[in-house]
């Protein structure tokens, strides 16, 4: 395999809000393509931009998506990529799940929960279903941790707990919130230590979501590509620093391999040379990672409120969110071979679930 590029570019980023149910979803994706390929698909891009009958300044995937002569333009240069060599890729994160997430490391922290085992902080399949349970609360709490969190506020994160503590104790999961109990008088201690890095400029975002999605994004190129390869990424107004950095910490990091049930860390990151910033409006190849991320998001979107998704946009998501659907057909018919490995999903179990029961109806479209 050649010398490979990611681009990327990101939708439904809200920054330190951890939920924003006007963009419930957070996306980062675009387009993998091969070094000797990059002029013959820049060109064919700019091509495509200069055929589109409405004149703009910047073609924007979401934009795009809600009408059918963008649909038409997302769809012939989904096309036009792929024939020449490039490869979608997607990850895709529901934030309410994130949170529940958070919400698990934040009261379940070995260092500062005395109750906590080293073992259970590594066990991510417990830790999963702990998130997928406070997820299936369905209460305010969730939302009220999420903006304590976000106002870095360590006496409403505590009053936060006590509510969980209380909550859980009157509907029989006292096990659960006695271990929840126990993390209550270091929960300042705790914030104060994570709050401390957060300040840094150096270091700005390194609390949000972003940061564990980037982290799983540099582990899955890294595991994923067997020969070196850069990640370029559309300049962003907030956390490029942040991430920047994630970056050069898992690139410095000791020798090491984490193995769970189903994944592995590896450090340090070897098979990735570089994590730059370009602007969309000087690259086409990230500007075409906006239509991918930007039609997925709508398609998502309309799936989330119910609503009819249009023919067009069924092909699209076929093309790029079917991507998914490939670990499916590879079970199910084993003597294939392993899929190709083009993306992620983290999500509660309900969520993630009808995004795949419409991917299937989109295949059949």
């Amino acid at each position: 395999m050649e010398y490979l590029h990611y681009y990327f570019d990101e939708s439904g980023n809200s920054g330190s809000r951890f939920l924003d149910y006007q963009q419930p979803t957070y996306i980062e994706g675009g387009w993998a393509v091969e070094k000797s390929n990059i002029k013959k698909i820049s060109d064919l891009i700019i091509d495509i931009e200069k055929s589109y009958p409405f004149k703009i300044d910047e073609l924007k995937g979401k934009k795009l998506a809600k009408h059918r002569p963008g649909q038409e333009l997302i769809l012939k240069m989904i096309h036009e990529i792929g024939q020449n060599g490039g490869a979608p890729i997607l990850h895709i994160c529901e934030k309410k799940y994130m949170v529940c997430g958070k919400i698990v490391e934040s009261f379940f922290d070995p260092l500062y929960n005395p109750k906590i085992s080293y073992e259970d902080q590594w066990n991510l399949e417990k830790r999963q279903e702990m998130a997928q349970f406070f997820y299936e609360t369905e209460l305010p709490l969730i939302d009220e941790f999420a903006d304590a969190y976000r106002m870095k506020n360590p006496e409403a994160i505590t009053v936060n707990a006590q509510k969980w503590v209380q909550y859980l104790s009157a509907n029989s999961h006292k096990e659960l919130s006695d271990l929840i109990s126990h993390v209550i008088p270091y929960i300042k201690e705790s914030l104060a230590d994570e709050f401390s890095i957060s300040a840094e400029p150096a270091y700005k975002g390194i609390d949000s979501l972003n940061i564990p999605v980037w982290f799983n994004i540099f582990q899955h190129v890294e595991q994923n590509t067997p020969s070196p390869c850069s990640i370029i990424h559309d300049k962003i107004d907030t956390f490029e620093s942040a991430y920047l950095e994630t970056f050069k910490l898992l690139k410095n990091a000791s020798e090491g391999i984490i193995k769970f049930k189903d994944r592995m860390w590896v450090y340090p990151l070897r098979n990735i040379d570089s994590f730059v910033f370009e602007d969309s409006k000087e690259s086409p190849r990230v500007r075409a990672a906006d239509l991918i991320v930007g039609s997925a998001a709508f398609y998502i979107e309309l799936i989330l409120s119910e609503k009819k998704i249009p023919d067009l946009l069924h092909k699209i998501a076929f093309h790029t969110l079917g991507i998914f659907l490939m670990d499916l057909i590879s079970h199910m018919h084993p003597h294939l071979g392993p899929p190709l490995n083009l993306g992620s999903i983290i999500g509660s179990s309900g969520w993630t679930g009808k995004l795949l029961e419409n991917l299937r109806h989109s295949a059949k479209v």
